[in-house]
C-alpha cells in the first residue's frame, strides 16, 4: 500500500486527483458509509486471491449496495449470484506469472 501511495505521489497531477488507494476493511461498513473513503468510488480493484468465500460475499454486498461503482476487477471470482447489478465479462485475459506462483488458467 505504501509503495503504491508513494508511486501515485510521483505521478502526474491528473492521476493524483482521480486515483486513491485505501488500506482498510474493504468489506466493512465504515469505508462505504457517508463520508467514508469508498462512498463515491467508481472502480474497485482488489487483489483477492487469498480472500475467503465469506469475505468475497461480504465485499459483493458492499459493492452491490453502492450507487457509484461502475466497474469491478478482482483476481478471484465472486461467489455465484453474490454481485448484483454487474455482468461478468468472459473475455480471456492474458496470464501473467506472479512472484508466488506460475501463471494459471482458472
Amino acid at each position: 500500500h505504501a509503495v503504491a501511495v508513494r508511486g501515485l505521489e510521483e505521478d502526474q497531477v491528473e492521476a493524483r486527483t482521480r486515483v486513491s488507494f485505501v488500506c482498510g476493511d474493504l468489506a466493512g461498513k465504515e469505508l462505504w458509509s457517508s463520508g467514508g473513503a469508498l462512498e463515491a468510488v467508481t472502480v474497485v480493484w482488489t487483489c483477492s486471491l487469498l480472500f475467503s468465500d465469506e469475505l468475497m460475499a461480504r465485499l459483493a454486498r458492499r459493492i452491490s449496495g453502492s450507487e457509484s461503482v461502475r466497474a469491478v476487477a478482482t483476481l478471484k471470482r465472486f461467489p455465484s449470484g453474490s454481485l448484483h447489478g454487474f455482468e461478468v465479462e468472459r473475455t480471456r485475459a492474458p496470464l501473467h506469472e506472479m512472484s508466488w506462483t506460475a501463471a494459471q488458467d482458472w
